[in-house]
């Protein structure tokens, strides 16, 4: 489920930002990495760019590549659609992101031992989060996670629930390059427009999106318009 694995992404891969307790998951350099999501009807390659604050990925699926920037000192986020020089904005909650996940509030951490993982050294957690109050119940997880001494995350494994939907997460990152990062990646390139959304979920802006591509995409089955 789409939701559940950008929630791997934008959660684990983000780490303990600031504000957080003394965690396993502190992030303590900067990065970029192989990323590979798996779900039971595919497998999508991309490539992931870290800081501290911010975290930039990319993948394509298809012929059509999906560019997601996170901030977490600002706490917004933004999709990008490069046919239209276009950046759809919204908050981390809506974009399937809990802020409790973001401050580490309900966040239980246990090591369970040490593996290589993609030739990193790497201590397996096992994590649980469960949701907050209210019947939406968002922002449940629970899984393992794998990460370095620096918190660079090689592994994501788990299920969750998120806006009412769930799913399970498959992560694992590759080709770990540790090095300072360029700010640039990390702020809306030149000449997009902004479109900032209010009260819309990042799974319901992606439906919304498939349908109206299914709506105009070419019938080529149907009769041919009268000439």
């Amino acid at each position: 489920m789409r939701v559940l694995c950008l929630l791997g992404v934008l959660v684990m891969a983000l780490g303990a930002g600031p504000g957080w307790a003394a965690s396993v998951l502190d992030l303590k350099t900067e990065y970029s990495a192989a990323s590979t999501i798996r779900t039971s009807k595919a497998t999508q390659h991309g490539r992931l760019w870290r800081t501290p604050t911010a975290l930039r990925h990319e993948s394509t699926d298809g012929k059509r590549q999906h560019t997601v920037i996170a901030r977490l000192d600002r706490r917004v986020a933004w999709l990008l659609l490069p046919e239209q020089k276009l950046a759809i904005e919204m908050s981390l909650e809506n974009f399937g992101l809990p802020v409790e996940l973001l401050n580490g509030n309900g966040i239980k951490q246990t090591p369970v031992g040490q593996e290589t993982v993609a030739g990193m050294r790497t201590t397996k957690v096992r994590v649980e989060r469960q949701p907050g109050p209210g019947p939406s119940a968002n922002g449940r997880f629970e899984g393992h996670v794998w990460t370095t001494a620096d918190g660079i995350i090689m592994r994501v494994v788990g299920s969750g629930e998120n806006q009412g939907r769930r799913g399970d997460v498959n992560l694992s990152f590759s080709e770990v390059r540790i090095a300072r990062q360029d700010p640039a990646l990390f702020e809306l390139p030149a000449g997009y427009r902004r479109l900032m959304l209010v009260g819309v979920d990042f799974e319901s802006l992606m439906a919304g999106m498939e349908q109206l591509k299914g709506l105009t995409r070419p019938n080529r089955t149907g009769n041919q318009p009268p000439r």
